[in-house]
């Protein structure tokens, strides 16, 4: 599951999405821009914690 949300999160269309889905919400620009921040620093988080794959030999 977590693989599947990492990939779909390097997709830029997976960002045009939250944004398409923002604008149907309401969102202002401020409340986006904060959003967008704090997604932001959740994925930085899960960056550091996260192991990298080995290279199979």
């Amino acid at each position: 599951m977590l693989d599947w949300l990492l990939n779909r999160l390097r997709e830029p269309s997976t960002y045009a999405g939250f944004a398409g889905l923002a604008l149907a919400l309401g969102l202002s620009d401020n409340q986006w821009a904060a959003i967008s921040a704090a997604v932001a620093g959740i994925a930085g988080a899960i960056a550091v914690l996260l192991h990298d794959k080995q290279p199979e030999a």
